[in-house]
């Protein structure tokens, strides 16, 4: 596969819609590779039970097939965990920036990866959204239903980010795209 410069927001999408469909790892794989992307190793089943057996919680399906496909990738704007480093944000060291109420939400998040300045994207066990923990503006902000949704909105970041060129245009397209899913997450959020 070539990279061609996307004309639509369709062209931004990635070649898969849920993880763990039908090959859609061989496809994010060839997809990636046309972004000379630089590939990591898949996560083990050991490492996977043992993440799960320390955290005491099964990880999302999504996110343990993601793993074990993929491993810890660094998608650019996001390194994403590996399965030893995954803990709860009970003990980030912004804590203090947090409002109360937020900082005692903090032992229900899991670390996903890390993003710009120390952020993290976290993933909310009581009820399966993932979001970005921020010490600057404090808070939780950026909130995706999934990690399925979460690394498709990750993924169309990389047409504009490190991994391929910089043009206005395309950043237009994924900046168009990537909010019209934020709100639309955002009115399931609130409703």
């Amino acid at each position: 596969m070539t990279l061609v410069r996307p004309q639509t927001e369709q062209d931004l999408l990635p070649p898969f819609s849920h993880v763990g469909e039908t090959e859609w790892d061989t496809r994010l794989r060839r997809w990636l590779t046309a972004f000379d992307f630089d590939f990591g190793a898949p996560s083990t089943e050991e490492e996977l039970a043992e993440a799960e057996s320390r955290l005491g919680t099964p990880l999302p399906a999504d996110w343990r097939v993601f793993l074990s496909a993929f491993g810890p990738l660094n998608l650019d704007s996001v390194q994403l965990t590996s399965p030893a480093q995954i803990g709860t944000l009970q003990d980030v060291w912004f804590k203090s920036h947090l409002k109360d109420h937020d900082q005692q939400l903090l032992p229900q998040f899991l670390q996903v990866g890390e993003c710009s300045s120390d952020n993290y994207i976290a993933f909310n066990i009581s009820n399966g959204w993932i979001c970005e923990c921020c010490h600057d503006p404090s808070g939780f902000w950026d909130w995706c239903p999934s990690f399925n949704d979460f690394l498709r909105l990750k993924l169309i970041g990389m047409w504009s980010g490190y991994y391929s060129w910089p043009d206005e245009q395309v950043r237009f397209l994924e900046d168009s795209l990537s909010s019209q899913w934020t709100a639309e997450w955002k009115q399931r959020r609130l409703a």
